[in-house]
């Protein structure tokens, strides 16, 4: 999903100025094929599919593919999921099931013969597909072309009058939800294990209600009655009182990824996480589907205003202002914290949550030039005035060296590698003691190749390649500019970055693709 995000980017769309986090709009100019967007779908491939009041589209980050079938009678699509042959399937507002199978949309056909009414809503199970429309209940094989019809498999006492236009999947297993004249049942086809709520103490909406499964938990919300439960071993558990204010203005109830809640409507989304944190999102527009990608961001569809993207909620949680004082973030992945380096010299402990926790770091009223944690021997380096080691645990300062400007700072071997206005030097985890690897040449970046143990060096003379297993060191120029200001991993070895800031323009390049960034723009010297 990395590339679809850079992509994204890279498109120039505007970030919102206001206090809610970073996000950005995508709408019919570029390319969605209406504004009004009934649902979203992140599949496994990492493409981002929309269904529109004008048909269905697949976003790739850059460019909008739409995909069009005309055999349908209407182009107003929702309710996309994918099976597990890989297949998108959808329906549009007239009752017709759509698939789209080797990158082209196709009608089921053979659904004509079962269809009666109102809005079929689909869900996998295993190789087949489970159908619902009010009044029937199928489950389909792609593979044979067979429909088999499953309301059958319900109790005669628990026969229906109305199916509930909803099927979902928890903890691995299908639930569907169906009433009669006594009561709603919600129904494991798996276990068959039912929940019963008697209509004349849960007077649900049948037609609205949806099932969700966050936390472990089977959650069960009527949008319109206002009301909201608990299905936990059997037992209906009433837990309205609790969000009661949140359900406010919400008709949709959904999971965002693992760890997120969303009651969404009219008036925007609100977040909630396993924590009890709540987050409010796009206030004042009508928010209609939510989906979480790979890189912790969410995507946003709305009836009007087209595709909103948070690439990264946790912006959220630090003011303007406090944030203008941050000028280095390293994590603290082991023990969940981050700490920010200020401008001041203090350095300031953050979790996850965005509260701070009191430190006792040394404050020297110059600026923190860089920051790194080693979660291996629990410490945290940084250089202000001088480059400090502290022990992470007890907060106490561990030892501390003159060294000229420290840039960056990486964790190799048994060390570290520091890039400084006066080259490359290598510290001893264990004895603190420096080896002076590279000098006379500005240092701004390195980045470790724990596979074939070198280190990749951004400097003012262009990249170099220092080799721990001969102790060599290799040098590449790039034409186009002097001054490497950053170098990292995305994380697979033959992928890598290199940014090259253009000190003139003060404009950035970015370049992922590595064989031909080679190719154009490095020559191997001597």
């Amino acid at each position: 999903m990395k590339w679809l995000l850079t992509c994204v980017y890279c498109i120039g769309f505007a970030a919102s100025q206001s206090q809610q986090p970073v996000h950005f709009n995508i709408t019919q100019q570029q390319g969605l094929p209406s504004n009004t967007v009934y649902n979203i779908f992140l599949d496994s491939k990492g493409f981002l599919w929309v269904a529109t009041e004008n048909g269905l589209a697949r976003f790739n980050g850059l460019h909008f593919k739409t995909y069009t079938n005309n055999m349908v009678r209407s182009n107003a699509v929702s309710g996309l999921f994918e099976d597990k042959a890989g297949r998108i399937w959808l329906h549009n507002f007239f009752g017709e099931i759509l698939y789209v199978e080797n990158d082209t949309l196709k009608k089921l056909t053979s659904w004509e013969d079962y269809y009666t009414e109102g809005f079929p809503t689909m869900s996998a199970q295993g190789e087949n597909i489970l159908i619902t429309a009010p009044n029937s209940f199928y489950s389909y094989s792609p593979t044979h072309k067979a429909w088999t019809n499953l309301i059958e498999s319900i109790p005669l006492s628990e026969r229906p009058m109305q199916f509930n236009h909803h099927l979902i999947n928890h903890q691995n297993q299908v639930l569907i939800s169906y009433a009669n004249q006594e009561a709603t049942y919600i129904r494991n086809l798996t276990t068959q294990e039912v929940y019963t709520l008697p209509r004349q103490y849960y007077p649900l909406n049948i037609n609205v209600i949806r099932l969700v499964e966050w936390n472990k938990q089977l959650w069960l919300f009527d949008p319109v009655g206002k009301k909201l439960f608990h299905l936990l071993k059997g037992q209906v558990q009433d837990i309205l009182p609790t969000y009661k204010e949140k359900l406010i203005d919400a008709g949709l109830l959904d999971t965002v990824g693992d760890s997120l809640l969303t009651f969404a409507g009219s008036n925007g989304l609100t977040l909630l996480n396993n924590k009890g944190t709540w987050t409010k999102l796009l206030e004042g527009k009508k928010v209609s589907s939510v989906e979480a990608d790979r890189e912790g961001g969410i995507w946003v569809g709305t009836l009007n205003e087209g595709l909103f993207h948070f690439p990264n909620l946790t912006t959220y949680l630090f003011t303007k202002e406090e944030a203008t004082t941050y000028l280095k973030l390293a994590l603290d992945k082991k023990n969940e914290f981050i700490y920010a380096g200020r401008s001041d010299g203090g350095i300031q402990k953050l979790r996850y949550d965005g509260t701070s926790v009191t430190t006792s770091f040394t404050k020297n009223n110059k600026e923190i030039q860089s920051l790194y944690v080693d979660t291996l021997s629990n410490r945290l380096l940084f250089f202000s005035d001088k480059l400090y080691c502290y022990d992470i645990t007890n907060e106490k300062l561990i030892k501390e060296r003159s060294i000229t400007a420290v840039k960056k700072i990486e964790r190799v071997n048994n060390g570290y590698a520091l890039a400084t206005s006066a080259g490359l030097q290598l510290l001893d985890a264990k004895t603190l003691e420096t080896k002076q690897v590279l000098t006379a040449q500005r240092t701004s970046s390195v980045a470790y190749d724990l596979h074939r143990n070198e280190l990749w060096i951004g400097s003012q003379k262009g990249v170099l390649l220092y080799s721990f297993n001969t102790e060599t060191l290799r040098s590449w120029s790039y034409h186009e500019s002097p001054h490497l200001a950053k170098i990292c991993f995305t994380g697979n070895l033959y992928e890598r970055t290199i940014t090259s800031e253009r000190r003139k323009s003060g404009k950035a390049i970015y370049i992922t693709q590595w064989s031909s960034f080679l190719a154009h723009h490095l020559t191997e010297s001597d």
